[in-house]
């Protein structure tokens, strides 16, 4: 008998030193990690998806996931929940979310299915990587713009001037 008390004092002992590792992780990370159900409802979120989306843990457990896309994601975000159903995981799921504070921000979330039929999400925040790549495929056309105007018959530098400016304001749009 006491050696079974032994046996699950130790059982125990190891839960919580991985409970307290667990929770070490969740509070220190910079990504938000949460826990869904096959709806999308929250089930546990760190304190970094709480920053990243401006609401408090409590909102965000009575929120779905599905509901925080923008609506032209929402057919996509079940898509990606029932191929990792199937498959076990589904990465690099770039998406526009809503904050509380109704601004749009992008995610890259990674989604694996838990043996428990719930879901493990990892969400970075992307919206700077984004901004950038539109910038740089803004500037990519304007080039290609710039090689057939300025290899044409019709160069001219006035012309040439105008679109120096409108590439100006359009990066300062």
């Amino acid at each position: 008998n006491t050696l079974l008390d032994l046996e699950n004092a130790s059982i125990l002992s190891n839960t919580l030193v991985e409970r307290s590792t667990l929770d070490f992780i969740l509070s220190n990370v910079d990504s938000a990690i949460g826990m869904i159900n096959s709806n999308g409802d929250f089930l546990l979120v760190n304190d970094y998806f709480s920053k990243m989306l401006d609401y408090t843990k409590e909102e965000l457990l009575e929120l779905n996931c599905v509901d925080l896309a923008l609506p032209k994601y929402r057919e996509a975000n079940i898509v990606a929940l029932e191929e990792a159903k199937k498959y076990g995981k589904y990465l690099d799921f770039v998406k526009e979310c809503n904050t509380k504070n109704s601004k749009i921000i992008w995610v890259n979330m990674n989604i694996y299915m838990l043996d428990s039929g719930n879901f493990l999400i990892i969400s970075n925040d992307v919206t700077i990587e984004k901004g950038l790549e539109h910038d740089v495929n803004k500037f990519k056309d304007v080039l290609v713009e710039w090689d057939i105007f300025i290899n044409s018959d019709t160069f001219d530098k006035v012309e040439l001037r105008r679109m120096l400016k409108e590439y100006h304001l359009t990066l300062n749009n």
